[in-house]
């Protein structure tokens, strides 16, 4: 069989022909030979992309990181996780600081495949994480620091909690952004990858329009920030520079899924499943799972199963 690496190099050749032949500067001497390569491979480039894509499908994934919203939504991913053959570690909260309200409390999950790479770590408290929002995972292979973070509003929290009532969601999202900043920091050359929802968008390509405003622009600031003093990199962005993809397909307030189409106009799609690594740790491969990244009634139904869609990230260990 042909080495899977043999095949990118020639997806990229092709890739970088196409670059070069469209942009108007090539070398005239050079146009007419590189014009019969790119027509060569041109035959072949389809099938070379299919065959990549089935090696990719056909790989065994490590592990998932999953939001885990209630009691029983974590016990069926736990059990279909089971089913795949992988071990299910849940960070979540004590309910009783609740009182029985968990409305903030929706925890991450994470799933390691039971016989791959990354099996045999444990969890690692994180005792300033009131609401089961932070996963750390240790192995001897590193760190990973899984999340799904608060996101930035103006609603405030309910009394009979560790946050004083009537404190502001974005207080505590300012909260979480601070300690997560130095569990990263502390992680130093462990870490292979901090990863989840983030909600935040980084920058004006992970939107389908304006970005978000207000406490949402105050987070985003914070977020870059810290991104740059962890010494992180986008995967994403490592992989694909310009390019608009999104994972997150919100419906207006208040309004039912079976209206998806009727307000198209009105939903910003954005990407915040985000996955970052440290710069010296190679990123073989990121794609958001939304087809072509363009609003359509496909892409809709299938991010409104969870109303966002996977992020698939392989990196070397």
């Amino acid at each position: 069989m042909i080495p899977i690496n043999k095949v990118q190099d020639l997806i990229a050749k092709h890739d970088n022909l196409e670059k070069e032949l469209s942009s108007g500067s090539i070398d005239t001497k050079l146009f007419a030979k590189k014009s019969k390569e790119y027509s060569s491979l041109g035959n072949i480039i389809s099938y070379a992309r299919e065959f990549v894509k089935f090696e990719k499908e056909k790989k065994s994934k490590e592990m998932f990181i999953h939001e885990a919203k209630t009691a029983t939504h974590t016990a069926k991913i736990a059990a279909k996780a089971a089913e795949l053959g992988y071990d299910a570690l849940l960070a979540s909260p004590d309910p009783t600081q609740y009182k029985g309200n968990d409305n903030h409390c929706k925890g991450t999950a994470l799933f390691v495949k039971r016989d791959g790479l990354l099996a045999g770590g444990h969890l690692v408290a994180v005792p300033w994480d009131h609401d089961g929002h932070v996963l750390c995972y240790d192995h001897d292979l590193g760190r990973v620091v899984g999340v799904y973070l608060p996101t930035p509003t103006k609603k405030s929290r309910f009394a009979g909690t560790p946050w004083e009532p009537a404190y502001p969601q974005h207080a505590v999202r300012s909260t979480y952004d601070r300690e997560l900043r130095s569990l990263l920091l502390d992680s130093g050359d462990d870490l292979l990858a901090f990863l989840g929802d983030c909600n935040v968008t980084p920058t004006a390509q992970d939107t389908s329009g304006d970005l978000w405003k207000g406490k949402h622009a105050e987070a985003r600031d914070r977020w870059n920030v810290m991104i740059r003093e962890t010494g992180l990199v986008d995967a994403f962005r490592e992989k694909h520079p310009t390019a608009r993809r999104y994972t997150s397909y919100q419906l207006p307030k208040n309004q039912p899924k079976s209206c998806a189409t009727k307000w198209q106009s009105d939903i910003k799609p954005g990407r915040v499943d985000l996955c970052y690594v440290p710069r010296a740790r190679a990123v073989r491969s990121a794609e958001v799972m939304d087809a072509d990244g363009v609003f359509t009634t496909a892409n809709m139904t299938r991010a409104l199963r969870s109303d966002h869609v996977p992020v698939l990230v392989e990196i070397e260990v």
